[in-house]
């Protein structure tokens, strides 16, 4: 009585059915792309306000906006929730 038994041999297909290769190599680069506008957008807009002081004063000016707003939004949420 034989332990091991061999019920069919394995057979190379036709054809690659998925993924598509041409698919996975338009789609990365297509977000290659976005991937390096968004990049270079968002360099040199940090060039810009690092190099302008006017900018750099207004980007100042909104973050201390915007930590202001979430520290009253903060506070005004922990006086609104009661102990029980």
């Amino acid at each position: 009585m034989p332990f091991i038994i061999g019920i069919h041999l394995t057979e190379k297909p036709d054809h690659h059915s998925f993924p598509k290769r041409t698919l996975i190599v338009l789609g990365s680069i297509f977000l290659g792309l976005i991937i390096g506008i968004v990049w270079t957008f968002t360099a040199e807009g940090a060039r810009r306000v690092s190099n302008n002081p006017a900018e750099r004063t207004r980007l100042q000016e909104l973050r201390q906006a915007l930590s202001s707003r979430n520290q009253t939004q903060q506070v005004q949420h922990e006086s609104s929730v009661q102990p029980r």
